[in-house]
Formats: C-alpha cells, sequence, structure tokens
C-alpha cells in the first residue's frame, strides 16, 4: 500500500508519525514535571512546618522567661492565659482539623496529639501562679514554677524536638520520592 502512495503522502504519513511519537514523549515529560513540582512542594511545606515548630518552641521559652519574670523582676505578666488562643494554640489546633492532618503519618499524629495535655498544662500553670502572686503567696508561685512550669516547659519542648525530627525524615522521604521521579 505504501508503494501506491506518492511521495508528498509518505512524507505527510511519516511527519504525522514523528508528530504523534513527539507528542507522547511531550505528555511523559510534563507529567514527570508535574509530579516532580509536588513532592517538591510537599518538601517546601514540610520544611516550613519545621522551621515554624521551632519558632512557637522560641516563642514558649520567651512566654516562660516572661513568667519568670514575675518573681525576678516584679514585671506584670502579660503573656495569653488562654492555651487555645496563644499563637501556637491557634496554629495546633487549625492543623488538627485540617485534612494536612489527617493524610498524615500515624507517628506524626501520636506526637502531635501527645503535644497537646502538656501545652495546656503549661498555660495552667500559669493561671496558678499569678494566683498565687495576687494572694501574696509568692513561694507557693515560685514553687509552681519550678516544679510544674519547667516541667511541662520540658516536656512540650521534647514532643517539639521530635515532632521536628519527624519532619526532617518526612522531608528526605519526599525528597527521595523527587529524586527518584527525577530519574524516571
Amino acid at each position: 500500500m505504501l508503494s501506491s502512495l506518492t511521495i508528498g503522502r509518505k512524507l505527510a504519513a511519516s511527519f504525522s508519525i514523528v508528530l504523534v511519537i513527539l507528542l507522547v514523549i511531550a505528555l511523559i515529560g510534563w507529567n514527570g514535571l508535574s509530579r516532580m513540582g509536588d513532592a517538591q512542594e510537599r518538601v517546601a511545606e514540610t520544611y516550613e512546618q519545621a522551621i515554624f515548630q521551632v519558632q512557637k518552641e522560641v516563642d514558649h521559652l520567651v512566654w516562660v522567661n516572661n513568667l519568670a519574670n514575675v518573681f525576678v523582676l516584679g514585671t506584670e505578666f502579660r503573656g495569653q492565659l488562654d492555651y487555645t488562643r496563644c499563637d501556637f494554640g491557634q496554629w495546633y489546633y487549625g492543623f488538627r482539623g485540617s485534612d494536612a492532618y489527617q493524610l498524615a503519618p500515624a507517628d506524626f499524629r501520636r506526637t502531635f496529639d501527645a503535644i497537646e495535655q502538656p501545652h495546656r498544662e503549661l498555660h495552667q500553670t500559669a493561671i496558678r501562679i499569678l494566683r498565687a502572686m495576687e494572694n501574696g503567696n509568692r513561694g507557693q508561685g515560685l514553687e509552681i514554677y519550678q516544679g510544674q512550669t519547667l516541667g511541662h516547659l520540658n516536656t512540650l519542648r521534647g514532643l517539639l524536638d521530635e515532632l521536628g525530627a519527624g519532619l526532617s525524615e518526612q522531608r528526605e522521604v519526599v525528597k527521595a520520592q523527587v529524586e527518584r521521579t527525577a530519574m524516571a
């Protein structure tokens, strides 16, 4: 059948075949780039979460230092007492209700969930300290601070560190996926 075709038709058929092959190659390349872009976006989001977590840890260190200044400097404490309304609490409960939380690995969710209690108790110790101070019982306030506040802070910091390590591990997994996608 090809022998009965004119040279022009043979060239047109060959060109059409080459064009179809180029379109298939372009689609495969576009799909790969799209998958790689999605994977890189996941790495970036994980990295941003890790940075945010570190910032919130620093915020709570400042918060606890300001609470200590009630004893050391006699200053008034102006930190947020409601654990759901501090910056971390707002982020925590917002993230906990998100699809990203539901899609997160079980280990991440377990550690993330464990943060709630020490965070809440940390804020509750401040309320008890301030009440003790208002009642003129500086010793009781200091005892709560040293015996409970610092303990809850250390627990919270440990969990945040664990969460950060999990995020770093997750980032490495996604990064490896990006590299495998780029090689494919």
